[in-house]
């Protein structure tokens, strides 16, 4: 693998995302960074396919220089043998130090894995987990079908840690759509805090809060709602 040191434009970089191994870029990560960078820190190098452009390592610098409209940005260029080899070292690179991979990340370096063939030990090497911990996480999807071109299909879902009761189901494009704003703890959780908050009058006042308190009127329909149909 070789590689070399060099500045390049950024319009000429490439963020692709099917071989990112987070599912968002943290937007207080890169707010740090361009605070860093207002005050004079220079930032590492970001690490890019010398073939492609495309960034393997650096993503949250990429857009805080990008958020900066800097003209360049120092990158280490580097040549890889295939598309498996570049995803390994993009993995390893966030799981070492700086900002760690999540659940929901690691669920999608795992779907990327299994789609380039990659096993199960090399895995673990690239996430730095144990063969159990790989496989108790790895049942955690769910599936929806997506029609494309006329062609239906299943694919798989991540699913965070409140949503882990679906593994293994088939779901509908709603609840797949709903998911994306469900919270990562679990919804015992939730509404334990909401029951303290309730129970020690610790809710703002509705002349506060009113789009709180309508919230919570709509939660409390829909509550009855379901009630009376498991109730049925």
């Amino acid at each position: 693998m070789k590689s070399s040191t060099t500045s390049i434009a950024v319009a000429d970089l490439k963020f692709d995302e099917s071989i990112y191994p987070r599912q968002n870029v943290d937007e207080h990560h890169v707010k740090q960074m361009c605070y860093a960078l207002e005050g004079g820190i220079t930032l590492p190098p970001i690490i890019v396919e010398k073939k492609t452009k495309r960034i393997v390592d650096g993503v949250h610098r990429y857009h805080a220089v990008l958020r900066r409209e800097a003209a360049k940005i120092e990158c280490i260029l580097k040549a890889y043998a295939n598309e498996t080899e570049l995803f390994r070292e993009a993995v390893m690179l966030n799981t070492g130090f700086g900002l760690r991979l999540g659940t929901d990340d690691t669920l999608k370096v795992i779907q990327i894995s299994e789609h380039l063939g990659i096993k199960e030990i090399d895995q673990c090497a690239m996430l730095r987990t144990s063969i159990s911990h790989l496989r108790a996480l790895k049942p955690r999807f769910a599936t929806f079908e997506e029609t494309i071109a006329g062609v239906t299909q299943l694919r798989k879902v991540t699913l965070k840690g409140s949503t882990r009761h679906l593994s293994g189901k088939t779901i509908t494009q709603e609840q797949v759509d709903a998911m994306t704003s469900s919270p990562g703890q679990s919804y015992l959780l939730t509404c334990r805090q909401l029951i303290s908050a309730c129970e020690n009058d610790l809710l703002p006042e509705r002349g506060q809060h009113p789009t709180l308190w309508a919230e919570l009127e709509v939660l409390c329909s829909i509550l009855q709602k379901l009630l009376r149909k498991k109730a049925a």
